[in-house]
C-alpha cells in the first residue's frame, strides 16, 4: 500500500513540476512552431491565368506577375527540414525565431505607433519568403517598386492586423497591411525576407494561442492528474474499509 501512495505522489510531483516548463513554453504565443505557410490568395492576370503576386511601380503601373513557382514561403516549423529555402535564409529565419522566443528579440512595434503596446500584441505567423525566379528581385530594386500578396490569414474582420520585415538585421512596417474583413490581408512589401504578421492579444482566436503540442501536453498533464486523483480516493477507501474491518 505504501510503495503505491509513493508511486502515485510521486508521480502527482513530476506533473506539478513540469507545469512550470509547460507554462513557460507558451509565453510565445501563438504557436509558430507547428504552423504551416499562410497561403497566399491568388490572382488573375491579364490573360486570366492564376498569380500569387504582383510587382507595381511606383505610380501604381502593373509591372509584372509572380506565378507559383517562382516565390516560395517558408514557416519557422519547416525551416530546418525544407529543401527550397536557401541556406542564408533558412538561419536568418531560425535565429530571428530563437531570439524573439528568448526574449533577446522584441518587434519594436512602439517605435513605429505610438499607440501599439508591445504586451499586448501577439506573434500570429513568422515565415521567409524568397522569390525562386532571379528576375523578381531585380524588379524591387528601384526605389518605390512593390510586391502586393494577399494571405489568408483567418483573421476576425475587425482585427487589426501588423506586419513587419526583417531585413539588415532590423524590424521595419511594410509598405501597407490590410485586413479586407474575409479572414485575408492585402500586404504590400517593398523587399522579401522574414516576415511576422501581429495581432493584438484580443483578436487572436483562442484555438490558436499556445504551441499546439503544448496543447496536449497541457491534456495529458490533465490526465494524468485526474487518474491520479482517482486512484488514491479509490486506494484510500479500500484502506479504510480493511482497517474497519
Amino acid at each position: 500500500m505504501k510503495r503505491v501512495l509513493a508511486v502515485l505522489v510521486a508521480v502527482m510531483l513530476c506533473v506539478a513540476c513540469a507545469v512550470p516548463a509547460f507554462a513557460a513554453e507558451t509565453e510565445f504565443t501563438p504557436s509558430v512552431t507547428n504552423k504551416p505557410a499562410p497561403e497566399i490568395v491568388p490572382v488573375t492576370d491579364p490573360n486570366g491565368d492564376p498569380a500569387i503576386g504582383v510587382i507595381c511601380s511606383d505610380d501604381g503601373q502593373i509591372i509584372d506577375y509572380v506565378y507559383e513557382g517562382c516565390l516560395i514561403i517558408t514557416p519557422v516549423s519547416e525551416a530546418e527540414t525544407s529543401t527550397e529555402i536557401p541556406d542564408a535564409s533558412r538561419t536568418v529565419l531560425l535565429d530571428v525565431y530563437a531570439k524573439l522566443k528568448s526574449g533577446e528579440m522584441t518587434i519594436p512595434y512602439e517605435k513605429h505607433n505610438a499607440k501599439l503596446n508591445s504586451s499586448e500584441m501577439v506573434i500570429r505567423d513568422l515565415f521567409d519568403a524568397t522569390f525562386v525566379c532571379q528576375e523578381h528581385p531585380e524588379m524591387l530594386e528601384p526605389e518605390g517598386v512593390t510586391l502586393t500578396l494577399v494571405f489568408d490569414l483567418g483573421v476576425a474582420a475587425d482585427a487589426d492586423v501588423y506586419a513587419m520585415t526583417y531585413k539588415e538585421s532590423e524590424w521595419n512596417p511594410i509598405v501597407s497591411c490590410e485586413n479586407n474583413g474575409d479572414g485575408t490581408v492585402t500586404c504590400v512589401f517593398e523587399k522579401l525576407c522574414p516576415v511576422e504578421f501581429s495581432v493584438e492579444v484580443a483578436d487572436e482566436p483562442p484555438v490558436q494561442t499556445g504551441d499546439v503540442g503544448n496543447t496536449s501536453l497541457w491534456g495529458l498533464v490533465a490526465v494524468i492528474a485526474l487518474v491520479a486523483i482517482i486512484a488514491l480516493t479509490v486506494i484510500y477507501r479500500i484502506d479504510a474499509k480493511k482497517r474497519g474491518a
